[in-house]
């Protein structure tokens, strides 16, 4: 049996376990974090399964929050898919009540297979553009593959910075 858990996740350690893999999640942007349920969008919720953060950025870009391969740029340019090694999809997605300005104001950076590390641009995007057209810049960063890995605790509302060290999820194998 194999489990993902988050980094400070209060239970008792399985005497036989042994972690086969990890992955770090560094903020991808400075700002306001909070958890995604923090979140009133009901059709995002229902096509992205998965825990995450929001932040409510102080910037206008996003870097990547892993070391991953780019799965998926999307055609509206304000989210990327990306995977790592042992299957966990993680997506990035900027912005709320953006779907009429198509890809105004947003530029990516990044291209379907490539890798990408911690801090590498991922999407540009003009905060005052979306601001004055009644959109909101949050940036929501979902761990999507809720088979491989438990439930998380979800941080509290906290002023973070670019690359901070946000959460450390452990690939575990049970023998």
């Amino acid at each position: 049996m194999r489990r993902m858990i988050f980094g400070n996740r209060k239970k008792k350690a399985e005497a036989n376990r042994k972690i086969v893999d990890g992955l770090a999640i560094f903020a991808p942007a400075a700002g306001e974090m909070t958890p995604l349920t923090y979140i009133d969008d009901p059709g995002f919720a229902e096509s992205y399964e998965g825990q995450g953060i929001i932040i409510r950025p102080t910037g206008d870009q996003v870097a990547s929050p892993i070391i991953g391969t780019v799965e998926k740029v999307y055609d509206n340019g304000r989210a990327v898919m990306l995977t790592i090694a042992f299957g966990v999809t993680v997506l990035v997605y900027v912005g709320l009540k953006t779907d009429q300005l198509k890809k105004k104001h947003f530029t990516t950076f990044v291209s379907e297979g490539e890798i990408v590390g911690p801090g590498d641009v991922l999407i540009r995007f003009d905060r005052k553009g979306l601001e004055e057209a009644g959109s909101d810049a949050m940036i929501r960063l979902v761990v999507c593959d809720n088979e491989i890995y438990e439930q998380f605790e979800l941080p509290e509302v906290k002023t973070i910075d670019e690359l901070e060290l946000i959460a450390a999820l452990a690939y575990i194998s049970f023998s």
